[in-house]
């Protein structure tokens, strides 16, 4: 997706994450695109930050 290789992540990461932290939850159209608000971009940086740099799991 454009928003992981934004991000510096993979997509199939991103759908875990988005899985696992219910606050992220961009909307989707008919098709299953997602989109993400800059608040989501905002919380998966967040989320990256502390998985990659603090090494939480």
């Amino acid at each position: 997706t454009e928003v992981a290789n934004e991000l510096g992540l993979n997509a199939s990461q991103l759908r875990y994450w988005e899985k696992e932290f219910t606050p992220l939850n961009p909307r989707t159209n008919a098709r299953g695109k997602r989109f993400y608000t800059a608040a989501d971009k905002e919380l998966i940086q967040q989320i990256a930050w502390l998985v990659k740099d603090q090494g939480y799991t």
